[in-house]
């Protein structure tokens, strides 16, 4: 009996062997990655191998049938809904449940409704968040695209409030402002 090892992809060892000694094997299933391997080979274009894909990589397999390329992103080019990868969208919406957050983030992002200023945002991921907190109670606020604006009035005719906005890589910009009006100038 002869047997030969060969390093496929320099990742995982095959027994190459004579047609007789095929015939007592069991056929031995392919990883995703041997799979894609054979598919870039025999179409001689490249091929994506799903199972490594994440929101901020893709590896494909290579026509060669022997390497593979990873394409990797500084930000998010994807985020997993839990239905499926769609492409990031920090477009500010209200949601089924009530809360404001952007429609498409790699991580959990909540803006504040109005109410108490608790939670003002909450940024969280993989189980554990983090709060902003405003002093004091916010009104509704106005959704304008990828901005949440909440504006808090006096009753010395100032005006007040905060603005958050949620970016691309789900970087989060806020700033406070305080306007004067009239006499209080």
């Amino acid at each position: 009996m002869t047997a030969a090892w060969t390093l496929l992809a320099g990742v995982a060892p095959v027994l190459a062997s004579s047609p007789a000694m095929a015939e007592e094997t069991p056929a031995v299933a392919l990883t995703e990655s041997e799979q894609a391997l054979q598919e870039a080979a025999g179409s001689g274009e490249r091929v994506e191998v799903v199972g490594e894909r994440t929101e901020r990589e893709t590896v494909f397999a290579n026509p060669d049938g022997a390497t593979f390329t990873l394409e990797k992103s500084i930000v998010p080019v994807r985020a997993d809904t839990g239905a499926g990868w769609v492409e990031p969208d920090v477009t500010l919406v209200r949601r089924e449940d009530g809360s404001i957050g952007p429609k498409a983030a790699v991580v959990d992002v909540s803006f504040s409704t109005g109410g108490s200023g608790a939670d003002l945002v909450t940024i969280g991921q993989d189980g554990q968040s983090v709060s902003m907190r405003w002093p004091g109670q916010l009104p509704e606020p106005r959704l304008d695209g990828e901005r949440v604006v909440h504006v808090v009035l006096s009753d010395l005719g100032s005006a007040g409030g905060s603005r958050a906005r949620s970016v691309p890589g789900n970087l989060l910009r806020f700033g406070q402002y305080r306007r004067s009006y009239g006499e209080h100038q």
